[in-house]
Order: C-alpha cells, then sequence, then structure tokens
C-alpha cells in the first residue's frame, strides 16, 4: 500500500514538472513566433557574398520585389555572416531589417509592418490546441491505465512538434533541437503504447529490451544534437542532422510495422481471434502513416520539397492511436473487428462523393491546384465524411429530442406501452391498457379494438366517445372508410382478424403524419402481444369446453375440434424458444467462454510464478466444468445428437449428464426393432421429450436405488415403460386440476395428442411404474385429423 502511495505521489510529482517545462517551452515559442515574421528566405556564401538562393515564402518575396541572386549586405545593422539564423542554418530569419543590393541599387527591407504568415503561425496552434485538449481529456479519464498514459504522452509530443513549429521555421535553435528529436521519439512511443495496449487487453507479453533500445538511441541523438550545434561546424552538422532525424524516424516505423507482424506469427495458431485483431491493426498503421511517408518524408530523404506538408499528414498519423481509444473508452478489443469493417463500409461510401466534390473542384479551378492537392482533398473528404456518418446515430439520437420534440414524446408512450403489454395476459386487461394509452397520448375522442372469428362473431373492446353500434355494422359490411375516424388492420389470422379504430382528436382535428405512423408502429407491437394473448385466449376456451365435455364422457383430445390444434401450436411454441434458448448459449455464453480459456492458456504461457499457475489451472477446469454443463443443458434444449448420433445414444448422452453421479442406477434399454430413428424427425422429438420428461422427474423427485427405462415396439404401437422404486405419489393429487405439478401434466397432453394412452401404477413410499403406448405409423408426426392412420 505505501508503494502505491510513494509511486502515486511520484507520479503527481512527475506531472507537475512536465507541465510547467511545457509552459515554459509554449511561452518561449510563442514569443519567437509573435515577435518575428516568418520569412522563408534561404541564402548561401560564395567567396564571403551572401546571396538570396530561394524563397519558402513566396508571398513575402512578391511583397517587397526580392529576388533569387540578391545580395544580402548586413541584417540588422551587422554583417550577414555574425547573423545567428544565416551563420546556424543559412536562412534569414529573426530580422528586424535588413539591406539587400540589387544591382548596385541598395535597399533597406524593414520588418515593423510585415504581417505574420499564417500558415506557420495559426496553423500550429490550433492543432496544438486540439491534442492538448485530447491529452488532458485521456489523461483525466483513463490515467489508471499504463497504455493510455502512454497515449497521452504520444499526444503530448505531437504538442511539442506544433508548438515549436512556428519557432522552427524562424531559426530559433531551441525550436530545431526539440522537434526533430519529438519527431524520432514518435513512433517508439506509439510502438510502446500498442505493445502495452495488447499487454493490457489480451495478456500478450513483450520485449522492452527494444524498445528501450530505441530510447537510448533517441537519447544519444538529443545530447550529440545538442552539443554539435554548438560549434562552429553548426551547419555542417545541420545538413546531416535533417537525415539522420528522417531515417531515425522512419526506422521506428519500420520497428513498428516489424513488431506487430511479428505478435501476429507468434499468436496465429494459439490465438486467432487476437491474431485477427492485430493483422486489422497492422493493415491501419499502414493506412495512418502512408500519407506521411510517400507525401512528406521520401521526397525529403530525396533533398526534394515535401509534396504536402507535415503540418497536414501528421494528422493521418494519429488515426491508430486515436482508433485506440475510442475502442478502449466505448467498446471491447474483440468488436475491434466489427468496428473497423464498419469503417472501411462508410470510407468506401464516402469516397463516391468525394471524387464528384473533387472532381467539380477540379473543373472549376483547373490552374490553380496540383493533383497532389486535389489527391489530400479527397482524402481529407473523404475520412470527414465518413467521420460524420460513422458519428450520425449518435448525434440523431442526442439531437432528435430538441430537433422532433413531438416524436420524441410519441417514442416514450410507445416504449410505456409495450412495457404494459408484456405483464398483461387477458385480452380485456391487454385492450384497456392500449385504448387508454392511445387516448392520452394522441387527445382523441375514442379508439376501439375490433377481433372478429371466422362465424362473424364480434368481439369489440371500446373507450371513449365511439359509437359501438356503428363500429361493429362497418366490420360486418366491410366499409371502413370513416370521416370521423382511422380504420388500421391489426392482424389478419386464420382464427380471426383484429381492427384498431381511432376516432379524430377532441377539437376535430385529423391526425397528422408523425401520429399516423406512430399508430403503425403501436400495431407492429401489438401483432407481437397479441399472438400471445389470444393463445392464451384461445386455450382459456378450450379448458372451458373441455370442463364441459368432461362431464358428459371420458377425457381424449378428439373429443374435441380444435384441441389438437391449440396443443399442437403450444408444444411448436415451446420447441422454438428452447431452440433460440439454446443457440443463444451456444453462440454468446459459451463462445465467451471460450474466448476466456484462450486468454488463461495465453496467461498461462506467459507467467513463470508457479502459485499463479496453480490458480490458472483450477480457474480452467472450473471454466470447463461450467462448459460441459451448459452443452449437457443445450442438448436438452435442442437434441441435434437425435438426429445424428441416433435416438438411443442422445438419451444415453442425456442420462449421463441429468443423473450425474447416480447415472449408474438407470437401467435404459432400446429395442432395436422399434425402429425409433426410423421415425418422423417430430414423431421421434416427441418420444424424446417423454422418455426426457421421466427421467427429468424421476431424478428430481423420486429418490429411486434403480430405474429401469425402456423403449420397444409392440403391435404396432411404440411403448415407453419407466419404473422405480422410490418415493412414488399419489396420482389424484398429482393429475388434479389445481395442482401445481406441471411435468406429468404435460407428458399426458403429448400422449393425448399423438392419439396414444397413459397409465400408471403409483403410490406413495411404493415407487412408480409407467405405460405409454403411441401409435407407430404417423404422418408428420401428428394424427391427420386426430384419428391414427391406416
Amino acid at each position: 500500500m505505501e508503494k502505491i502511495e510513494i509511486k502515486s505521489k511520484n507520479l503527481k510529482t512527475i506531472t507537475k514538472i512536465g507541465l510547467l517545462l511545457l509552459l515554459v517551452l509554449q511561452c518561449w515559442f510563442v514569443f519567437v513566433t509573435v515577435r518575428y515574421p516568418y520569412l522563408g528566405i534561404r541564402v548561401q556564401v560564395e567567396q564571403g557574398v551572401w546571396t538570396i538562393a530561394e524563397f519558402s515564402n513566396e508571398a513575402f518575396a512578391t511583397r517587397q520585389q526580392l529576388q533569387v541572386g540578391d545580395r544580402v549586405v548586413s541584417i540588422n545593422g551587422s554583417p550577414p555572416s555574425e547573423h545567428p539564423t544565416v551563420r546556424r542554418w543559412h536562412t534569414l530569419e529573426q530580422a528586424e531589417y535588413f539591406v539587400i543590393d540589387q544591382s548596385g541599387h541598395r535597399r533597406l527591407i524593414d520588418m515593423a509592418h510585415e504581417p505574420r504568415h499564417p500558415y506557420s503561425g495559426v496553423l500550429p496552434f490550433a492543432s496544438e490546441f486540439i491534442f492538448i485538449v485530447l491529452a488532458g481529456y485521456i489523461w483525466w479519464k483513463e490515467r489508471s491505465s499504463l497504455s493510455m498514459r502512454m497515449l497521452s504522452c504520444l499526444l503530448l509530443i505531437m504538442v511539442i512538434i506544433y508548438m515549436s513549429m512556428g519557432a522552427t521555421f524562424r531559426g530559433d535553435m531551441l525550436g530545431q533541437i526539440i522537434i526533430w528529436c519529438a519527431v524520432a521519439l514518435i513512433p517508439i512511443v506509439l510502438l510502446h503504447f500498442i505493445a502495452q495496449f495488447f499487454h493490457e487487453k489480451a495478456g500478450i507479453a513483450y520485449s522492452r529490451r527494444g524498445i528501450h533500445l530505441f530510447y537510448g538511441i533517441v537519447g544519444l541523438y538529443f545530447m550529440l544534437k545538442t552539443t554539435l550545434l554548438m560549434t562552429d561546424y553548426v551547419y555542417d552538422v545541420y545538413q546531416i542532422d535533417n537525415i539522420v532525424a528522417d531515417w531515425l524516424f522512419m526506422s521506428g516505423v519500420a520497428y513498428n510495422f516489424y513488431w506487430i507482424a511479428s505478435t501476429y506469427y507468434h499468436n496465429r495458431l494459439s490465438s486467432p481471434h487476437i491474431a485477427s485483431v492485430i493483422r486489422y491493426v497492422w493493415i491501419w498503421m499502414g493506412i495512418a502513416f502512408t500519407p506521411i511517408l510517400l507525401l512528406t518524408y521520401v521526397p525529403m530523404m530525396f533533398r526534394q520539397d515535401p509534396l504536402v506538408s507535415p503540418l497536414l499528414t501528421g494528422w493521418f498519423t494519429l488515426l491508430l492511436p486515436l482508433s485506440f481509444v475510442y475502442l478502449n473508452r466505448f467498446h471491447k478489443l474483440s468488436d475491434f473487428e466489427i468496428v473497423i469493417k464498419r469503417v472501411v463500409s462508410l470510407v468506401l461510401i464516402a469516397m463516391v462523393p468525394g471524387a464528384l466534390l473533387v472532381g467539380l473542384n477540379a473543373i472549376i479551378f483547373v490552374e490553380s491546384q496540383t493533383i497532389v492537392q486535389h489527391i489530400f482533398s479527397f482524402g481529407f473528404i473523404v475520412i470527414l465524411l465518413s467521420v460524420l456518418l460513422y458519428s450520425f446515430p449518435y448525434f440523431n439520437r442526442k439531437l432528435t429530442k430538441a430537433i422532433y420534440p413531438s416524436n420524441q414524446r410519441l417514442k416514450e408512450s410507445l416504449q410505456l406501452i409495450t412495457a404494459q403489454l408484456t405483464a398483461l395476459d387477458t385480452m380485456q386487461e391487454w385492450s384497456k391498457a392500449i385504448l387508454y394509452s392511445l387516448i392520452q397520448t394522441l387527445k382523441v375522442r375514442g379508439a376501439a379494438l375490433v377481433i372478429k372469428n371466422p362465424h362473424n362473431d364480434i368481439e369489440l373492446y371500446i373507450d371513449g366517445a365511439l359509437d359501438a353500434t356503428d363500429v361493429e355494422r362497418r366490420v360486418r359490411s366491410g366499409q371502413f372508410y370513416s370521416e370521423s375516424a382511422y380504420w388500421f388492420e391489426v392482424e389478419r389470422h386464420d382464427v380471426y382478424i383484429a381492427y384498431l379504430v381511432v376516432a379524430h382528436r377532441e377539437d376535430g382535428t385529423e391526425l397528422n403524419m408523425e401520429e399516423q405512423e406512430w399508430i403503425r408502429q403501436l400495431i407492429r407491437y401489438m401483432n407481437i402481444g397479441m399472438k400471445k394473448v389470444m393463445m392464451i385466449h384461445l386455450l382459456n376456451t378450450q379448458v372451458e369446453q373441455l370442463k364441459r365435455e368432461t362431464e358428459r364422457q371420458p377425457v381424449t383430445l378428439q373429443s374435441l375440434t380444435t384441441g389438437p390444434w391449440v396443443i399442437e401450436k403450444m408444444f411448436g411454441s415451446m420447441e422454438k424458444d428452447k431452440g433460440k434458448l439454446s443457440n443463444m448459449l451456444q453462440h454468446t455464453v459459451m463462445r465467451r467462454l471460450h474466448d476466456v480459456g484462450m486468454q488463461l492458456d495465453a496467461i498461462y504461457a506467459n507467467t513463470e510464478a508457479t502459485v499463479v499457475r496453480e490458480q490458472l489451472v483450477q480457474v480452467e477446469k472450473q471454466l470447463t466444468d461450467v462448459n460441459m454443463e451448459l452443452r449437457h443443458t443445450c442438448l436438452g434444449l435442442d437434441p441435434q445428437l437425435m438426429h445424428t448420433a441416433g435416438f438411443a445414444n442422445a438419451v444415453r448422452q442425456f442420462i449421463e449428464g441429468e443423473c450425474g453421479e447416480w447415472s449408474e442406477r438407470v437401467h435404459f434399454q432400446v429395442d432395436q426393432e422399434a425402429g425409433i430413428d426410423a421415425l418422423y424427425p417430430a414423431m421421434k422429438l416427441h418420444v424424446f421429450r417423454m422418455v426426457q420428461e421421466l427421467l427429468h422427474n424421476s431424478a428430481q423427485h423420486a429418490y429411486a436405488k434403480n430405474i429401469d427405462l425402456q423403449v420397444r415396439k409392440d403391435e404396432g404401437q411404440i411403448v415407453i415403460l419407466y419404473e422405480d422404486n422410490g418415493v412414488g405419489f399419489e396420482a389424484a393429487a398429482v393429475f388434479n386440476e389445481r395442482a401445481k405439478v406441471k411435468g406429468l401434466k404435460l407428458l399426458r397432453a403429448r400422449v393425448l395428442l399423438l392419439n396414444g394412452s397413459m397409465t400408471w401404477d403409483a403410490s406413495p413410499g411404493e415407487g412408480v411404474c409407467i405405460i405409454i403406448s403411441i401409435p407407430f405409423r404417423m404422418m408428420n408426426g401428428l394424427l391427420p385429423g386426430g384419428e391414427p392412420s391406416a
């Protein structure tokens, strides 16, 4: 604890010292930039005579009518060779006035009223401000992470570069030293950040030897540069120094690409998902560094002017670290591939309007811009449009409330309505909640929900000032047009058609376009909820019919006309839900567990501590056990093994998972002549669910020492025989309609659906014997018309 506090104090002290030095440098560079205008004059000496060699600031040369070859007589009243910038860099800067000789005519050039060059003054300050805000934000939000502190340092280096750029252009010696050392430091700090980021997020170990070596080289370069620039050979050192600085930068970038490629190679087999992320980082780094390498540094290495100023291409190098900030703040590392694919798609879309805009600009301004400027403009427009498209959903959510206040109110009301609908099960409560909320939201006179069945019977739920007789008449006649109300079809089903009727507002005005669209969205949610409510409604109807029928004859599903259809729908819905749940477990939970296991393997391989390794082994064993339990759960929910390995193997696998340690007490036999695997898939699934329910009840309630389960074929019937010596049960209590026991009731319903029979012999303390018989020859697993197939 004391070490952490000491480290925290040291970090705060270093931060304060760094900010103080940054402030001092800022004050000095601002002083130089503001005091001296940017002249952009390079001079040369021949036989002791200093003449103008070229201009970097053509605007200044034009205003002062300067020409290449003009002789420089004096600067600030002294010979040119005594002026600091001429002696060190062979540039004419930091001059208050100077005298030139143009073909024997001497002229005094006074800088008192010379305007500042905006390109070398304003743009660096603006860039500096943006980067210092980003660095401060990252330090404030994420300073607990070493990788984010490294990124903040990287941004501060960019701040120093742009901070010193104006003074460097004006020949300041401190600016010259700092800017080139900072440029050489950028790729090394970037590599340190990336390596630490992957170490924190994916457990990838990295060697600090190469990084420390590059740090040492840059430090040595800084000391040699500072020392040699103090000698009389300053200009010769300056010429070599530029080449060294460029090669240091290029070498650092190359080492970045090498490290990422090497990391990808070592993780491509052990951690393919991490390797995929590393591959995208490699590509993204190429995109970020291509502009500054090809358009700036390659021409400078061949002693040519850069095609595009590093003031602009330097921004592209920050695409990579800023994307890491975005992922670290809002996404997980596993989402990197998704984000990259989304960005690539948006970039391709943005290329179309970008090409059109640049092409139109090239046609209008044919001679004013070069091809390089057009290319750079195209890249800038594509990036800007991509950022806008990517951030559009976020700003759309934030600004919708201000731009469309009524739309936001309707959306909030829709969310409240849908939240209410999920908690209601009866048609009366469901319709009442919808109609009341609709009237309160839209301020209409009334609303109604109408349900019509094939027998032309109508159920009418109405609220407010609507004429029930008129609504019923229009439904029966099919003439829905009305000048005082809107009619919407909610759902058309085999057994019912539902309509929603909405009257005009209380003041007599009609609903606008947004409100009508809101009603259509409400209807989409109603479609989902109505299926559930109508299914419950139909089941309640069937239960009431079943009760009345029970009083006259024994219970069979064939005594009802729509009973098998209802039960079939219920079981079908249950199977769909089980399949969705199984799929969700396999593609989310189990996949995440697999990824965690791979990360633990990577940490284990990179850890030498014995205690930590033992703990990792224990954690991985627990993860394996959880994964096996989930696999068994998925088998029970969606028994795909039954279709691949057969019915008997699927049941045995289920027994091992369900019964666990006492699976040896279960004696399971399948008659090979029963032909279970030859059944239709739906029929085979029904048989599996029956066996599954029997075993599940046994595991939960029987407490039996011996369980016998047989599946055989007997006189055209599939017979399931179950017997145990457990605690038994009282049949009258279990199958009572008020009893909460659901398993055996669902089992009996499934048997009756298949036109089978189920008998049982059970009493408390004497075990259970259950015999199920099902007709073998079926069509799609269901009896056509409720009768056995011949």
